[in-house]
C-alpha cells in the first residue's frame, strides 16, 4: 500500500461536485497540465490517470491533481459504478460517473464532498 501526503489542497478545495442528475454524478477536477487519459473501457481512463500519477518525470503538483482524478475513479467502484465519461477543457477535467441507483450516486456525491477524507493522506 502506498501513501500520498497530500500538500496542495487547492487541487483538493477545487473538486466540484456539478450535478447529481437520478443515477449520474458529474465532477469537475483541475486538469494537470493539458494531460488527456484516454481509453475505450473505464479501467483504460482510470490506469491511465494511475500512469501519468505515478510519472516521475512530471511535476509533484501535476502528479497530485492526477492522483486525485485517478483515486476518485476507484474510488466509485466502491458505490456501484456502471459507466464513466471523461471530458476536457483548458483547465478541467469532467467526469460523468454513473451508478446502478440514484442512492449510490448520492452516497458517491457525499462522499466526494468529504473534504477532510482528502486533506489527510490519501492510501492508495
Amino acid at each position: 500500500m502506498k501513501v500520498v501526503k497530500v500538500t496542495k489542497t487547492s487541487a483538493i478545495e477545487n473538486i466540484r461536485i456539478i450535478s447529481i442528475n437520478n443515477n449520474v454524478v458529474v465532477v469537475s477536477f483541475d486538469r494537470p497540465a493539458h494531460i488527456v487519459a484516454l481509453g475505450k473501457r473505464p479501467t483504460e481512463v482510470e490506469n491511465n490517470w494511475w500512469g501519468i500519477a505515478n510519472n516521475q518525470k512530471l511535476n509533484p503538483v501535476t502528479r497530485e491533481k492526477a492522483h486525485i482524478i485517478a483515486y476518485s475513479m476507484k474510488f466509485a467502484n466502491n458505490f456501484g459504478l456502471t459507466d464513466m465519461k471523461t471530458e476536457y477543457s483548458d483547465d478541467t477535467v469532467k467526469v460523468m460517473f454513473s451508478f446502478r441507483n440514484i442512492q449510490d450516486a448520492v452516497d458517491f456525491a457525499t462522499a466526494m464532498k468529504d473534504r477532510e477524507f482528502w486533506r489527510g493522506c490519501i492510501s492508495l
